[in-house]
């Protein structure tokens, strides 16, 4: 009876402590582990072109320590040459950044656009980003509100649900974080957490998703939407 006692309780804390869980990652999102995993971004091309001001900022200042080491030295002349080659690298990483867009910044900007015509209410929007067949489903590890997001695999749904569901109640929307991977030369995901508010400023909630892209032609088209996580 004591140990039945015990296990009660124990089972009753462990109950309560799943429910704060619950609620945590209600307001705060889900784990990260709980999110799907994206391909790695290669290290170079990430640094070289994505994300440049770091090694920019690094040769520069590397440049600019060997200019005042140069000042206690007798040989000026190799020191100043090396400082000239390190601005020189900054100067030619940070032009090359600026001229090479890669595929996965691409993913990330045609996820904003299709993100933006949903939530403005823009079914023709939608439809020049989607694929032909296209899916419109919970993700297999979805929770809570998320398994409720029904299959659509016709625009004409997705019209009327825009109409029905967006339209009425999305005031305005924010993009939180978006995730991007590659899967092969013409195949990529996006990950996408976004923030709604109704039309009269109050917040409404955010959620992430999955989406899978298709190259076609000289664009990506998303051929797979699928809800990962919704508050509520």
């Amino acid at each position: 009876e004591v140990v039945w006692m015990r296990t009660s309780g124990a089972c009753s804390l462990a109950s309560a402590s799943g429910r704060g869980r619950l609620q945590t990652m209600q307001i705060l999102g889900p784990d990260e582990g709980s999110l799907p995993a994206l391909p790695d971004t290669p290290i170079l091309e990430h640094w070289l072109y994505e994300a440049p001001l770091l090694p920019v900022g690094v040769l520069v200042i590397v440049g600019f320590v060997v200019l005042i080491t140069t000042v206690r030295r007798q040989k000026k002349a190799p020191s100043l040459i090396v400082a000239a080659v390190l601005f020189v690298l900054a100067a030619g990483v940070y032009l090359t950044a600026g001229r090479v867009t890669t595929d996965r910044e691409i993913l990330i900007d045609r996820t904003a656009e299709l993100v933006a015509s949903v939530a403005e209410g823009n079914a023709d929007g939608v439809r020049a980003i989607l694929a032909e067949p296209f899916r419109i489903s919970p993700s297999d590890n979805a929770a809570g509100t998320a398994r409720r997001v029904p299959q659509i695999s016709d625009f004409e749904q997705i019209r009327t649900a825009i109409s029905k569901w967006i339209v009425p109640f999305v005031g305005s929307h924010q993009i939180l974080e978006t995730r991007a991977g590659m899967d092969g030369p013409s195949i990529g995901r996006t990950l996408v957490r976004v923030r709604v508010r109704m039309p009269d400023g109050g917040l409404l909630g955010h959620s992430w998703w999955e989406i899978e892209w298709r190259a076609s032609g000289d664009q990506w088209l998303a051929t797979r939407i699928e809800s990962v996580w919704i508050q509520g």
